[in-house]
């Protein structure tokens, strides 16, 4: 954990603790909780989902589209199914996750941990079927990830809390618990000097299995959509060899090559602004958007390598409405000519570090 979200996450903590979360969660699980009980915990886990999707929001791996969305209602989304009740009025959800959980001698802060990682755990979900539409490249890592399970003996795919879990081992064995799994950075920290370009993605999930079965230090079990983003940071994309338009030098990591492009986007897209915008061509949120879409394009070719995804998929990211018929007979030609000049604007910087 980075110094900057240790110190964010203390934060959180010292103010939550504020209000006694033990006898909130022992009164929701238990039965017998009133409305206010109840609007206390919703308002705590909204503070949590709301600070996280915050910080989530500054990563530069989620193309900064969660600035179109207001986070407060992201918050609400992600926490919503904690607090589906059945027909008794039990919070199942809750009563399933804190069930292994010594509710009478934890102590606060041990509780508030917990709740935190199952809160995150939501909010993780939620911020991936919303950047579902918006990200192809993680969403091909998820789908090829759950292949790679099925044929693994070692590996299994289980479902807990409406969440999907990898399960290194036999889940009997070590069964997912309030130990938490093992952090991202320390993970993507072990795993990276072990990767290169080479490996199938069978031989990236024995390696990851590998890391996590050998220690006892958390638990041998992986949360799927945070084990896929680790697979990408780490600079690894495993799928079928595709054309590749340009080569970044082996020392370039992703992060200088997507700060090259968002660069070369921003700097296009002020210097054409006055063409386009300012005489009518084009109204300023259509111009906007060809460039969002023209930068998911551009990080999805140069930093993971896939070249095989229509324009019209990246344009329609962000003018949900449009039709190919439309955008053939309107946009098309923007839209091209755009991807034209900022193909050669990012090649051309690339050239000065590559």
């Amino acid at each position: 954990m980075g110094c900057n979200q240790g110190v964010y996450l203390m934060g959180v903590q010292s103010r939550s603790l504020e209000t006694k979360i033990q006898p909130l969660v022992l009164s929701l699980v238990k039965g017998g909780a009133d409305t206010r009980i109840v609007n206390q915990f919703v308002a705590l886990c909204h503070r949590m989902a709301t600070r996280y999707i915050t910080m989530k929001a500054n990563n530069p791996s989620w193309y900064q589209q969660i600035q179109t969305e207001k986070i407060n209602d992201l918050a609400w989304d992600s926490i919503a199914e904690l607090f589906r009740t059945d027909d008794d009025g039990r919070f199942t959800c809750l009563i399933d996750y804190y069930q292994s959980i010594n509710l009478e001698k934890i102590t606060e802060g041990e509780l508030y941990s917990a709740t935190r990682r199952l809160v995150f755990r939501k909010v993780n979900d939620s911020l991936f079927r919303f950047m579902h539409d918006y990200d192809p490249s993680l969403s091909k890592i998820i789908r090829n990830v759950k292949l790679a399970v099925k044929e693994s003996r070692e590996v299994s795919l289980v479902r807990r809390w409406n969440t999907y879990f990898l399960i290194f081992g036999n889940e009997g064995d070590n069964s997912i618990s309030v130990t938490g799994w093992m952090p991202p950075e320390i993970l993507n920290a072990r795993l990276h000097p072990f990767l290169t370009t080479k490996e199938n993605l069978h031989e990236v999930i024995t390696q990851i299995h590998d890391m996590i079965t050998t220690q006892n230090d958390y638990v041998h079990a992986y949360p799927l959509v945070p084990l896929c983003l680790i697979i990408r940071e780490s600079h690894i994309f495993i799928q079928d060899p595709l054309p590749r338009s340009v080569k970044p030098a082996s020392n370039l990591i992703q992060d200088d090559v997507s700060r090259i492009i968002h660069s070369s986007i921003t700097y296009l897209k002020i210097g054409l602004r006055q063409r386009y915008v300012q005489t009518g061509k084009i109204d300023e949120n259509t111009f906007d958007n060809y460039f969002y879409g023209i930068r998911d394009y551009y990080i999805d070719s140069y930093v993971f390598f896939i070249e095989d995804i229509p324009y019209f998929t990246y344009i329609k990211k962000y003018l949900p409405g449009l039709t190919y018929s439309l955008y053939r007979n309107y946009h098309r030609k923007y839209v091209e000519y755009l991807m034209r000049l900022s193909r050669s604007h990012i090649q051309q910087q690339l050239g000065k570090v590559i």
